[in-house]
């Protein structure tokens, strides 16, 4: 994997901006999909324990724009951090790879699976009208 790196003297030789994407990578996605669901969760087992429909509707907006907003932008920036460090630092990336290629393996693997697991969770959500198919979904959350 001998490819030429690409070099910017005005944006620190590229890893400002590998910086700049790997930050909003983080602060916005990770708080939203490692924070956010436990909470709406809760929001949905409070909203069933105390019959209060508006409490779930409100969870289950909630849950459909932070879904979006982690799928988007955590696919364009962490698509963003592959492409700039590919782009600004082949060998640091290609050394990386040969060290760490089966964790990162099995992190995706992880992170597909949860993309799935919420997808599921958000879409079954107005199937559960009874109160057993109710807590089960909470479970599931």
């Amino acid at each position: 994997m001998d490819f030429p790196s690409f070099y910017l003297d005005h944006l620190a030789g590229g890893r400002l901006i590998i910086g700049l994407i790997a930050s909003l990578h983080v602060l916005i996605n990770h708080p939203l999909a490692v924070g956010a669901y436990p909470l709406l969760t809760w929001m949905e087992w409070w909203a069933h324990k105390n019959n209060r429909p508006d409490v779930d509707h409100l969870a289950y907006r909630i849950t459909f724009v932070v879904f979006i907003v982690t799928t988007t932008v955590g696919a364009m920036t962490g698509v963003g951090i592959w492409l700039s460090t590919s782009i600004f630092a082949p060998f640091a990336i290609g050394s990386l790879l040969r060290v760490f290629f089966w964790g990162w393996f099995l992190e995706w693997l992880v992170f597909i699976s949860e993309v799935a697991l919420i997808l599921w969770w958000f879409l079954s959500w107005k199937k559960a009208d009874k109160p057993e198919k109710k807590r089960k979904h909470i479970k599931i959350g």
